[in-house]
C-alpha cells in the first residue's frame, strides 16, 4: 500500500465499532443535492453544469461541422470561418474553465479524504 492510498482511523478510547445512524436520524447530505440546493442567479449548479455541458456538446459538433466541411474542400466565406474561429475559441474557453472546475473539485475530495476520523 502506497502512503497517499494509506487512511489512518482514530478509535474512541472505548474502542467501540462505529454505529450507523438510525433510519430516523438525519441524513448526511449527498454532493447532488448540495447542488440542487446551491443557486447563482435563480439556477441550481446542476443546471449550471447541465447547460454547459450541453453547449460544450454543440460546439464540437458545430466544429466538427466546419471542420468537415473544409476537408471536402467546400468553399466557405469569411463570415463562416470567422465564426468557425469564434466557436473553437468559445470551445476552447468552455474546456479551460470545465478543466479548472474539476480540478478544484477533485482536490476538495482529496481533501476530504485526507482528513483524519
Amino acid at each position: 500500500m502506497t502512503t497517499a492510498q494509506r487512511v489512518t482511523v482514530t478509535v474512541a478510547s472505548s474502542e467501540q465499532a462505529p454505529r450507523f445512524p438510525s433510519p430516523g436520524a438525519p441524513q448526511t447530505p449527498t454532493f447532488a443535492s448540495m447542488l440542487e440546493r446551491r443557486t447563482v442567479g435563480g439556477a441550481t449548479a446542476r443546471s449550471q453544469v447541465r447547460r454547459e455541458a450541453v453547449a460544450l456538446a454543440d460546439d464540437a459538433r458545430e466544429i466538427e461541422r466546419g471542420s468537415s466541411r473544409l476537408a471536402a474542400g467546400e468553399p466557405m466565406s469569411r463570415r463562416e470561418l470567422i465564426e468557425l474561429q469564434e466557436t473553437m475559441y468559445r470551445y476552447n474557453e468552455r474546456v479551460d474553465v470545465a478543466t479548472r472546475v474539476v480540478g478544484q473539485a477533485a482536490s476538495g475530495l482529496r481533501q476530504l479524504l485526507t482528513v483524519q476520523l
